[in-house]
């Protein structure tokens, strides 16, 4: 069994193993990660100067929480986990994690809203994303592009 990733009438599409769909979603959340640890490091906010400031220090809860996982990397509990610091991610532009790994294997959609979160991600995180899976990514990404583009929902099915 596979699963097909695309948009209506777009001759763009993703068409692979159940198994690499969810490897390339979790390079994704490893990716990210690993650029949120950097990016919490380098940006600083005044507690009581600034409205970020607390939605930072959830982010590096995320981060701690995430790193104790001890590898469970089930998406179930990664879309609890990062659920609950959605406000955090949406603050900083970083919602499209949850987006991306808030959905089902088949049977789903990504709206063009969540592509363009999703889009903005992959950009956003792309010095951190692992070489193994860059072409399923980048032909991803340009899925995303079509949605934001064309205003259509990515189909996966």
């Amino acid at each position: 069994m596979g699963i097909w990733v695309r948009c209506e009438n777009s001759k763009i599409e993703l068409d692979t193993f159940y198994s690499t769909w969810n490897h390339i979603r979790h390079s994704l959340v490893f990716s990210f990660i690993k650029f949120l640890t950097e990016w919490t490091k380098n940006n600083s906010f005044v507690e009581g100067h600034s409205f970020e400031f607390g939605f930072c220090e959830d982010l590096k809860k995320l981060i701690i929480e995430f790193n104790n996982m001890d590898n469970q990397l089930d998406i179930d509990i990664l879309i609890k986990l990062f659920g609950k610091y959605k406000n955090a991610l949406s603050c900083f532009n970083f919602f499209g994690i949850y987006a991306l790994i808030d959905k089902e294997d088949c049977e789903a959609y990504y709206s063009s809203g969540n592509a363009f979160d999703i889009y903005i991600l992959i950009k956003t995180i792309k010095p951190y994303i692992d070489k193994e899976y860059i072409k399923f990514i980048r032909l991803f990404n340009k899925i995303c592009k079509y949605s934001i583009d064309k205003h259509l929902p990515i189909i996966i099915s």
